[in-house]
């Protein structure tokens, strides 16, 4: 039984007490400054905070070169039942981005731990440092971080808060979920842009086919196949043939503390 439940003019539940919001935990920025290390590709990521660079070539057409930052962060403040959904903004364009998670060695004590990941692709440039400035991550969670005596809260059947009004909580302004078939072999099929009416965009990328970059520039998202690649590379399954992101809405995050070069989330 639902004692509580908004409805907006579509008709669309957009909240009631058996569900409950991701909510903002981290504002991340980076200085951008320092010496960025240069890194192989294929290297093997640390449990501990890093931000190294690297070249990759042939990414939106062949022939060019793009530059590629790499930040890791060690997931360390985070209970057991506790999730998180990461976004990204950008004040310049990225050809690709990905986020995402995996256990890495703590080389102290030789057990594995989460680690946070993002990759970026940006068009080739000689200071990666000038990107990451205009770089932002936000880090939400499905646990509520803050409690007031004012505002409104909502809570499940087991008395459990899922929604406190005090908290910054994920905007989606929109999603794409699309299904390839195992007949779209060819790279041409792999080739998405929406334009997106926004303040300021956050992407979640949730899955793309192998092979396939998701990437934005303003409020323009796009997906496209790797031109380094064959035009039939592509063997869409029903396990790995799927496009997933999401689009919110930044812009209402703007008073929300910033957290510069946090080494740990």
């Amino acid at each position: 039984m639902n004692i509580l439940k908004v409805i907006n003019n579509k008709k669309n539940v957009l909240l009631n007490d058996n569900q409950t919001c991701a909510f903002l935990k981290h504002r991340l920025t980076f200085s951008g400054t320092g010496e960025i290390p240069y890194i192989g590709s294929s290297a093997t990521p640390d449990w501990k905070y890093r931000i190294s660079q690297f070249q990759s070539y042939n990414v939106r057409a062949k022939g060019t070169k793009s530059s590629t930052a790499l930040i890791t962060i060690p997931v360390t403040h985070r209970d057991p039942d506790e999730y998180y959904i990461y976004s990204v903004a950008s004040a310049s364009p990225i050809e690709m981005v990905s986020t995402g998670e995996l256990m890495a060695v703590d080389t102290a004590i030789g057990l594995k731990k989460p680690l946070f990941i993002c990759r970026i692709y940006v068009p080739y440039t000689t200071d990666i440092g000038s990107i990451l400035r205009g770089l932002e991550i936000y880090v939400y969670s499905n646990k509520i971080s803050k409690s007031e005596t004012y505002g409104m809260e909502v809570f499940n059947e087991k008395g459990k808060p899922v929604f406190n009004s005090a908290n910054y909580y994920i905007r989606a302004k929109d999603t794409c979920f699309k299904q390839y078939r195992e007949t779209d072999t060819t790279s041409d099929k792999f080739k998405e842009s929406h334009t997106y009416e926004v303040t300021k965009l956050g992407l979640t990328v949730v899955n793309a086919v192998p092979g396939q970059y998701v990437g934005f520039d303003g409020n323009v998202v796009y997906a496209y196949p790797s031109a380094g690649l064959p035009p039939n590379f592509f063997r869409p399954t029903k396990f790995s043939g799927t496009l997933q992101y999401i689009v919110s809405e930044l812009d209402q995050h703007k008073h929300f503390p910033e957290s510069v070069d946090l080494a740990e989330i």
